[in-house]
């Protein structure tokens, strides 16, 4: 009988003990109680965006409002602060244990220009995973998805024409 998953792919990925951020971390600090009120979301996720890609030229500040958009009302800022302060890597050491018995045919992607979580740790992650495939991608930031969006449709395409067959 086939699993709920059949195949997974992760595209610069949390995990282990790499995640969250020390960026993601200092949210937990309690003056962000108050100084969440007078973030600009918009231009936060605009800075941040950038930092994580390699073409710059492709986060625009309409890229950076869908993205601002969800979290830019109070109950959003609210709810972005709840979100980074429940982020904890014991959650995902948890799981280390469990990796080694991965069966399935897994992708893992990461730019080699990440900034945020360095694709040494998508190695690591990769090798924890017996069925995986690790790839690296040249001149490509955090954000994949945002650098190169053809490159990565194209590499999950040819995974899927692989591994997912129709029954």
């Amino acid at each position: 009988m086939r699993g709920i998953v059949s195949s997974m792919i992760l595209v610069d990925s949390a995990g282990m003990d790499y995640w969250p951020t020390q960026t993601i971390l200092r949210l937990k600090d309690p003056k962000w109680d108050d100084y969440i009120k007078r973030v600009d979301m918009l231009e936060g996720f605009y800075n941040s965006l950038r930092q994580g890609v390699v073409r710059k030229e492709k986060i625009t500040m309409e890229v950076a409002k869908m993205y601002a958009e969800p979290f830019s009302s109070k109950e959003g800022k609210r709810a972005y602060l709840r979100a980074a302060r429940a982020l904890d890597f014991r959650d995902t050491l948890k799981a280390l244990p469990e990796l080694n018995k991965v069966k399935i045919p897994t992708l893992i992607i990461w730019g080699d220009q990440d900034v945020y979580i360095p694709y040494f740790h998508g190695i690591r992650l990769s090798n924890q995973i017996p069925s995986s495939k690790f790839i690296l991608l040249k001149d490509i930031g955090h954000f994949v998805s945002e650098d190169d969006p053809l490159l990565l449709a194209s590499i999950i395409k040819g995974f899927v024409d692989i591994y997912l067959v129709s029954e």
